[in-house]
Order: structure tokens, then sequence, then C-alpha cells
């Protein structure tokens, strides 16, 4: 019965890709690209936002709060480097 239910989820679930954990076995690596390419995603935008909130004071208006903009730019850029990362490790 339990294989049968196993079988069922596995042909229902579409574009499913594969990985190999470090003990051999497949694993599911669909759910880790997706996170992967969102925190890229993430980091990118915040980066640009905060780069046109230094260059022409939109859409924070930042007046004198550059500091927080330049640590903005720095953290969205860890951000995306950590989905780099993590995206070049599930390949």
């Amino acid at each position: 019965m339990v294989s049968q239910v196993v079988q069922f989820a596995a042909i229902d679930t579409p574009r499913v890709t594969w990985a190999w954990n470090a003990k051999g076995r497949r694993e599911r690596a669909f759910m880790e690209k997706v996170l992967s390419y969102g925190a890229l995603g993430v980091g990118a935008f915040m980066a640009l936002l905060f780069i046109l909130d230094i260059a022409i004071g939109f859409p924070f208006g930042s007046g004198p709060f550059i500091v927080f903009d330049v640590f903005g730019v720095l953290v969205a850029g860890m951000v995306a480097y950590l989905g780099f990362n993590a995206m070049k490790e599930l390949k």
C-alpha cells in the first residue's frame, strides 16, 4: 500500500530534477534551485533599488541616510552571492 502511494506521488510531480546526496541516494533538487534563483533575484533587485536611491534619490528619498544605502548595497550583494554560490553547488 505504501509503495503504491509513493509511486502515485512520483508520477504526479511535473519536471522534477534529481540530485545525489552524500550517501549516494537520489533526491529532488527542484525546490533548492527555485530558492537559489529567488535569492539571486531578490539580492539583485534590492541592490538595484539601493543604487537608484544613491544616484537619484528614488525610491527611498536618500537624503542624509546615504550610509544605509551603502550598507544595503553590500548586504544585497551578499544575498545575491549566496544565491549564486548555492546555485553552483546544485549543478
